[in-house]
């Protein structure tokens, strides 16, 4: 679990190889431990600004950074998170713009 804001806590997902966070802000120590070990993490970025209740780019990357998952995918974005090929190209290797009718098998 995590929180959106102050008063409002999320739940993150974790199946075998697989975790899906999405609406978070902030995520505790101890919760992004249990993320170790992901094949595939999905996680929010809603934009390239720091926002009050969302990770913004550099959150959701530094997150993806300290879980080392194979492959990760930024999902809950905005449309100031640019367009697509353009922001994708600028992303590390392994992590992807999520789009809608995205399948990844694990």
């Amino acid at each position: 679990s995590g929180h959106h804001s102050e008063r409002f806590e999320v739940t993150g997902f974790r199946i075998g190889p697989l975790a899906y966070l999405t609406d978070f802000k902030t995520i505790e120590d101890a919760e992004a431990e249990k993320l170790r070990g992901t094949e595939v993490l999905a996680v929010n970025a809603l934009r390239f600004a720091p926002h009050p209740s969302h990770f913004n780019l550099a959150e959701a990357l530094a997150l993806i950074r300290r879980v080392g998952p194979r492959e990760a995918y930024i999902t809950h974005m905005s449309h100031e998170i640019g367009l697509h090929a353009e922001t994708e190209a600028t992303l590390p290797p392994g992590v992807h713009l999520a789009y809608d009718g995205l399948e990844v098998e694990i």
